[in-house]
């Protein structure tokens, strides 16, 4: 998990000690993308420094307490405004894991990140601990709240998964229960929207939890809705 002797870890570390502008702080955390790409022009080679600075933003997120989150926010969002080099902008599009993504507006393998942290979740000794894991789930909530305007930030299925620990399981951990009433109060209008619209995930992805396993939900619904409010 730890980051912290990565150059892209420090200059987030820094940036946010020093209350750096945010697009300043988005040119020193890209830079090591901008440089692999300056030297060896191959898609693959961004991979490697992509992949470092998304896992830097999650460990500062959760190292963030939940309540000071909006500066590492706004710097995610800057990220998305840089360039891998200056001219008419065709550089940024490229081909990732068979996918073609701009570097940095479609934040192209952040989502791969954001699930490897959460395979890493509260309770096993590899995992966050407690109170790290409740400060991801509230910038991973956020983030989605803006996803309507920014499609990278959509993790709507992660809501559920988050819901699904927090109110209905038997006996779900408090950590669980404290990130679940933070995706219900960062991004409740989203939520409130998807169970009205009732959307659906593939498969069982979104299948309910022990508490409601008679149930035939594949996603959002206003019934599920109503069981996470009223247990949060």
């Amino acid at each position: 998990m730890a980051q912290t002797q990565s150059e892209e870890y420090k200059a987030l570390k820094e940036a946010l000690a020093s209350k750096t502008e945010p697009s300043a702080a988005a040119h020193s955390l890209t830079k090591p993308t901008k440089q692999a790409f300056a030297q060896g022009g191959k898609d693959a080679d961004l991979e490697e420094p992509l992949s470092q600075a998304w896992r830097s933003i999650i460990e500062v997120a959760a190292e963030t307490p939940y309540q000071s989150q909006d500066a590492l926010i706004k710097i995610l969002k800057a990220v998305q405004q840089e360039s891998l080099s200056e001219g008419d902008g065709s550089a940024n599009k490229v081909e990732i894991w068979g996918e073609k993504v701009e570097v940095f507006k479609d934040l192209p393998l952040f989502g791969i990140a954001v699930r490897d942290a959460w395979n890493k979740r509260s309770g096993s000794k590899s995992d966050f601990p407690a109170d790290q894991w409740v400060n991801l789930n509230s910038f991973i909530a956020q983030l989605t709240a803006l996803s309507s305007s920014s499609p990278p930030f959509d993790f709507s299925l992660y809501a559920i998964w988050a819901l699904r620990a927090a109110a209905e399981q038997e006996a779900p951990q408090k950590a669980d229960v404290d990130a679940g009433k933070l995706w219900l109060s960062n991004a409740r209008e989203l939520i409130e929207k998807l169970g009205a619209e009732e959307k659906k995930f593939d498969g069982a992805l979104a299948r309910p939890g022990e508490k409601y396993k008679e149930k035939k939900w594949a996603g959002f619904t206003a019934e599920r809705l109503e069981i996470w409010k009223e247990a949060l």
